[in-house]
């Protein structure tokens, strides 16, 4: 599709075609009501709905039953390369329920569709049961070509630790979410890896390699349908307007507490040497060694107690793990020996990746978090890197007139989207959740500034009784 021959926000349906069992293509472009794919960072595939307007009974003809393929091909303006072209005509979707059908008069009826990518529905299929060896990120490329039998592109970082272990009966899915949560990073030991399909294909990569991507759009409040100096509408000003925007989410202190996010204590416990190691994680100390989207934590760093302490020095939270390795410092695997009476492999390391992992894909989770609407195009997916920057909303302006809001402003990881194509005003829309764990500051913190407590010495239970007991005697 040529530069700037569309408005923002338009697409052009190039296939759209459902196989039914029969084998014969039916083309339902001029069918096709509404459409909407979903992506996620937290899923394992994409799932989507379709809508048709059916005057041939084509879910009782073809027969539609939940079992049929679906090609797709979807273009907007300004792209044309064809790897950010929306393409599932080589690895379509595949159909697995008729949600409803309804009869609109005139004989015509609503169909309603559901869809997934292919690879969820063999990944139902399937069982492993065999020896897996190698690198988490092996094992996991393993089995997405060879279990789940992708022809999609694959973006994965390299992981750390030769691994051995059977699987027993367990579907590629399952493995692949025990890898992710114990795999780390070959570069940055980096223990935040994520298994998740986009448009493009499917991705095993830690948050911190996302965080490292450059801004694929800088979105802020601009007004849709800017000219540019020739009086034509500027395509490239309407991508990046906001259509829409709420701000959804920001830390919550309890929770964080709770789940041992600003600090954690993990007991190894080694079943093979039977001693055990104690491990501290503070998230304020361990910051500037780890990978986040900003440079200031999502937290006040101040001291909150006269003798120094911050949010971080309270461990709220305890992990108790056991390994199988051959002694106290050493992570190699106890439970197999090769010929030589070595042992090449490496056991559970989770001193490595469960208290950072919790953390850092916690304070994402419920860190800074927008949903913005905003036109759609087919060159962002999920896991992409964006700037947003928010008006700044007051009654009155500081001596500084900030253009935009201190905290929901910078880079964004894009944790979600949906994908909304509507046939009736041929409108692509896309709805974004926007997510960070940091901010582009670190918060002022003075170090004489504790957390305010009254200074009066406690009346302790025994006091108030003895009181009670005095004010009896008197009546």
């Amino acid at each position: 599709m040529a530069a700037g021959t569309l408005a923002a926000g338009e697409f052009d349906l190039q296939v759209a075609k459902i196989i039914p069992s029969t084998g014969k293509e039916i083309d339902i472009s001029l069918s096709i009501l509404s459409l909407t794919i979903y992506e996620d960072i937290n899923e394992f595939s994409l799932i989507g709905e379709l809508a048709i307007q059916d005057s041939m009974n084509l879910a009782s003809y073809a027969p539609l039953i939940g079992q049929e393929y679906l090609k797709l091909k979807i273009a907007t303006p300004t792209i044309d390369t064809e790897d950010r072209i929306i393409d599932f005509t080589e690895n379509p979707f595949m159909i697995t329920t008729v949600d409803s059908r309804e009869d609109t008069g005139r004989g015509t009826q609503q169909t309603y569709l559901s869809f997934v990518s292919r690879e969820f529905i063999v990944n139902q299929r399937k069982k492993v049961t065999r020896t897996l060896t190698g690198t988490y990120g092996q094992i996991v490329n393993n089995l997405v070509v060879n279990d789940l039998e992708s022809k999609k592109r694959y973006y994965a970082e390299p992981s750390a630790e030769n691994k051995k272990f059977v699987a027993s009966n367990e579907s590629p899915f399952a493995i692949i979410d025990k890898a992710m949560r114990q795999a780390v990073s070959l570069k940055f030991q980096d223990p935040t890896f994520l298994f998740y399909e986009t448009l493009r294909g499917f991705n095993f990569r830690t948050i911190g390699n996302l965080y490292a991507q450059a801004p694929l759009m800088d979105y802020e409040k601009i007004v849709s349908g800017t000219k540019t100096k020739k009086g034509a509408v500027d395509i490239e000003k309407d991508y990046r307007s906001i259509l829409n925007y709420t701000i959804s989410g920001a830390p919550d202190t309890v929770h964080n507490y709770k789940e041992g996010m600003y600090a954690s204590e993990l007991l190894v416990h080694n079943i093979t040497s039977k001693n055990y190691q104690k491990h501290t994680y503070n998230y304020i100390n361990s910051f500037n060694n780890e990978r986040h989207i900003e440079v200031g934590p999502l937290v006040n760093t101040l001291s909150i107690t006269k003798d120094g302490k911050n949010v971080s020095s309270f461990p709220a939270k305890t992990f108790l793990a056991p390994v199988s390795s051959m002694g106290s410092g050493d992570s190699t695997d106890s439970s197999f020996e090769d010929s030589f009476n070595n042992h090449p492999y490496t056991s559970s390391t989770p001193e490595r990746h469960i208290q950072q992992r919790n953390s850092n894909l916690g304070m994402l989770e419920t860190g800074l978090s927008i949903n913005l609407l905003v036109h759609g195009h087919t060159t962002m997916v999920c896991g992409d890197v964006v700037e947003c920057n928010l008006p700044y909303t007051a009654g009155t302006k500081t001596k500084n007139e900030e253009k935009y809001d201190n905290l929901y402003k910078g880079s964004f990881l894009i944790s979600k989207i949906r994908h909304d194509f509507n046939f009736f005003n041929k409108r692509y829309e896309m709805g974004l959740q926007l997510q960070k764990d940091s901010i582009p500051k670190v918060i002022f913190a003075p170090t004489d500034n504790p957390e305010p407590t009254a200074d009066k010495p406690d009346t302790s239970h025994s006091d108030m009784w003895a009181v009670m007991a005095g004010i009896n005697n008197v009546r």
